[in-house]
């Protein structure tokens, strides 16, 4: 008999441990629980579930606390007029290359290339370089504005030709507020090389 009651003894301690579990975990945001929330209709015996009106879990994020983005387009035109302090070579060529970044919820990083007209002892470029980003927070948000100049020399070994840096010059333009959309912004600025 003393082990019927010590069985029993157990049994009842065992639910009372799993009861006391499935109650902490309703507790928990995001825990969960045995069974279908919802009540019975003692006259019809019709279940109705019942909406879950608690917060959402980290299983089914709110997506309406992403702020939301603002689109920003237009263009930026960098004309850069080089004064070349070293000579070039036959077959040099000077190349112009614009950067603009912007760090907002996303980083954006936009870059344009293109070879300079040389004439005599200066050259001159236009880097053109269209960009859309979409961000967080259009008001506040900087563009850091650089450009860099190089100049190659070329070599040729019979039908191979190979360039190599042999002049460089890079430079920030400092930072500035996000323009209008769709507005064609331009820096001009002098080099020398």
């Amino acid at each position: 008999m003393s082990k019927v009651v010590l069985v029993c003894v157990c049994l009842v301690g065992l639910t009372q441990l799993v009861w006391s579990q499935n109650a902490v975990m309703g507790a928990v945001p995001g825990g969960r629980t045995h069974g279908i929330p919802g009540y019975l209709d003692p006259r019809t015996g019709t279940f109705t579930t019942k909406v879950h009106s608690d917060t959402q879990s980290s299983e089914n994020p709110d997506l309406t606390a992403t702020p939301s983005l603002t689109g920003a387009n237009g263009v930026w035109k960098i004309t850069l007029n080089i004064t070349l302090t070293t000579p070039l070579q036959k077959g040099d060529i000077v190349v112009c290359e614009g950067n603009l970044d912007v760090d907002d919820q996303f980083f954006y990083s936009e870059s344009g290339a293109v070879v300079a007209t040389v004439n005599g002892g200066s050259a001159s470029c236009t880097v053109t370089i269209p960009y859309t980003w979409y961000l967080a927070t259009l008001k506040t948000d900087m563009v850091d504005v650089s450009y860099s100049v190089s100049e190659y020399h070329v070599f040729t070994v019979g039908s191979l030709s190979q360039a190599n840096i042999s002049r460089h010059n890079d430079h920030d333009l400092g930072s500035v507020p996000v323009p209008l959309s769709g507005a064609v912004t331009t820096d001009t600025v002098p080099v020398r090389l």
